[in-house]
């Protein structure tokens, strides 16, 4: 529980991310007041955003993408093998 601030904040709505509709950023003190151009912490929160969700990467990406046409084409390749291999066995 917060008692007696009084705190800036930046709530931005859309996030670009479709798991989060959107986010809340608390804005820090500056002695003076100085660093609080508004269109300047816009542009920082948003940039701040896009940072997170570059870094955010899903559990499985190796699942995404052409790694798993790669992964499928492997197992093919194997099974092949393994077929003939077992055709010169008999």
């Amino acid at each position: 529980m917060v008692r007696g601030t009084n705190k800036m904040i930046i709530e931005i709505n859309e996030t670009g991310n479709p798991y989060f509709e959107r986010a809340v950023l608390y804005v820090k003190e500056h002695p003076q007041g100085k660093g609080r151009e508004k269109k300047k912490m816009e542009e920082e929160a948003q940039s701040y955003i896009a940072t997170i969700q570059k870094e955010a990467k899903p559990k499985f990406a190796f699942l995404r993408g052409g790694s798993a046409l790669k992964m499928a084409a492997a197992a093919a390749a194997g099974g092949l093998v393994s077929f003939l291999a077992a055709l010169l066995l008999l």
